[in-house]
């Protein structure tokens, strides 16, 4: 699992938008920090009374590329609501892959949208997703999803990345960095 702080996802909509209607209403449930972690196949069977102790959010792994659904997203999904823990799903994104398809494949995993939710997120941050393809059609697909999410959902998805992957593929497309928070 990785820790990391919504905060920054707060600070960064904020900045660059005013849309982010489930990102206003966290930072009123949580005006300080507040910590989170995501979930998938890896960590097996979570135990959630335990988890929900330690924690204010939770980002649960959907899907990756256009045919993979995570093993544990639907019990996962289940019991972060069943347990009151905020939660919002998360798609690994595929650069050589069509992000529209992508989003579609994200959207249709998680069905309906709750206000109570987080925004969707899109994780890239993993050089192996990018062996296929340049880094112009890499932003160019990440902008299909980031389009796509936000005509069938209302909102923007979180762009969730690391340092170097931000230094070296995202930095030079400015449009990326209003949405985007570092793990």
């Amino acid at each position: 699992m990785h820790f990391f702080w919504l905060y920054l996802a707060v600070v960064s909509s904020t900045f660059a938008s005013q849309e982010h209607k489930q990102l206003k209403k966290v930072q009123q449930l949580f005006p300080d920090n507040a910590y989170g972690v995501d979930v998938s196949k890896y960590q097996g069977k979570v135990n959630w009374p335990q988890l929900r102790e330690q924690i204010d959010f939770v980002f649960v792994k959907a899907t990756e590329g256009v045919n993979t659904t995570d093993t544990y997203f639907l019990y996962n999904w289940q019991q972060a609501k069943r347990h009151g823990i905020t939660r919002g799903a998360y798609h690994f994104f595929h650069g050589h892959i069509s992000g529209s398809a992508q989003a579609q494949h994200l959207i249709n995993t998680v069905g309906k949208y709750h206000e109570e939710d987080l925004p969707l997120v899109v994780d890239v941050e993993s050089a192996r997703t990018t062996r296929f393809v340049s880094p112009k059609e890499y932003t160019k697909q990440l902008q299909a999803f980031i389009d796509h999410v936000k005509r069938k959902t209302g909102d923007e998805p979180i762009i969730y990345t690391n340092y170097y992957f931000w230094q070296s593929f995202l930095k030079k497309v400015h449009m990326f960095f209003q949405a985007m928070i570092f793990g």
